[in-house]
């Protein structure tokens, strides 16, 4: 089965609210306002970190079987992941492993329930480019890899076997984006990347769905930073993607 997502208003919603927070002060941004970024480094010294992550999605939106009939559908999913990220200067690498569990509930005929279970690994390099600064926000540029894997276990049977797919899907990438430093404690940051992939699926009962092929998708996020302390922080944020079930994550990181 072929699944659509529907757009993610909560990324809009958050990046209009933070965006009118910053451009309602007037003020010039400091060089040193972007270090509360958590991932930045500060005065040329190593800056490494960690943080649990939380990530939690539910939509409801529809798709189509091999026969070309549409069908609405729900997604739940939830689970638990970790990034860790390590700086130095205006160099930041990044990696963020995200496991999800989910569940899609399928209203056609009768109602058929999928159990997945997905996970990707994106490694990124980001660079700011502190020359580049305005009043309002830092920008950065970035590159990676990712690598995700997805197995659908269907509640259907073809003669007493059950419907197992399974896709893996990996390729480079690159993106841009900007930290918005609002105080010393807490602002946001935001980018968006591109990445063109690799993809292979099987599936044991519908050799349409047997298939090695190109796919590109764009992946965009907001993510607000607070600073608990100097090594505690709390991050939370919303990201709209076409590979990930990924949408608000919450992560809980300790910097070094």
């Amino acid at each position: 089965m072929k699944f659509i997502n529907m757009p993610t208003l909560a990324l809009a919603i958050l990046a209009s609210a933070v965006s009118t927070v910053v451009y309602s002060q007037q003020r010039e941004i400091k060089e040193s306002l972007v270090f509360s970024d958590p991932t930045v480094a500060k005065d040329d010294q190593w800056v490494k970190g960690v943080s649990i992550d939380y990530n939690q999605k539910t939509v409801d939106g529809f798709g189509y079987n091999s026969s070309g009939t549409r069908f609405s559908q729900s997604t739940e999913s939830k689970a638990i992941g970790f990034s860790a990220y390590l700086s130095q200067g205006n160099y930041t690498l990044m990696f963020v492993h995200a496991p999800v569990r989910y569940t899609t509930s399928v209203y056609s005929t009768s109602t058929l329930t999928i159990n997945g279970n997905y996970y990707s690994n994106e490694l990124v390099v980001r660079l700011l480019l502190p020359e580049y600064r305005t009043e309002y926000f830092v920008p950065y540029v970035m590159g990676g890899y990712v690598m995700a894997e997805d197995k659908q276990d269907m509640d259907s049977y073809l003669n007493g076997v059950r419907y197992l797919n399974q896709k893996t899907e990996q390729g480079p990438g690159g993106g841009i984006g900007a930290i918005f430093p609002i105080t010393s404690k807490y602002g946001f940051r935001s980018d968006v990347r591109y990445y063109l992939t690799r993809a292979t699926n099987t599936n044991n009962h519908v050799s349409a769905y047997n298939y090695t092929e190109s796919q590109k998708f764009i992946r965009a996020h907001v993510t607000a930073y607070y600073n608990i302390n100097d090594n505690l922080n709390v991050q939370f944020g919303v990201q709209n993607t076409l590979l990930t079930l990924n949408d608000f994550f919450l992560k809980v990181g300790y910097t070094f």
